[in-house]
């Protein structure tokens, strides 16, 4: 039945079959898009992986030369 819907509707099974998935889980606003990729990094976590790396540096300096 839903190939078939597919097929009417000129767009590709699973697609239509994860659409109704997502509305049968989460109504209509699971339809919505959904920011993919990784969740955004606080501005402190930044300055310390910054700090860290300096440290290292400072710290490969010393024993390159010492």
């Amino acid at each position: 039945m839903i190939a078939e819907k597919a097929i009417q509707a000129g767009i590709n099974g699973g697609l239509l079959y994860q659409w109704v998935r997502k509305y049968k889980i989460y109504g209509y606003n699971g339809l919505g898009n959904k920011k993919k990729g990784r969740k955004f990094r606080s501005p402190t976590m930044k300055k310390e992986i910054c700090k860290n790396q300096e440290n290292l540096k400072k710290a490969n300096m010393k024993s390159s030369f010492g």
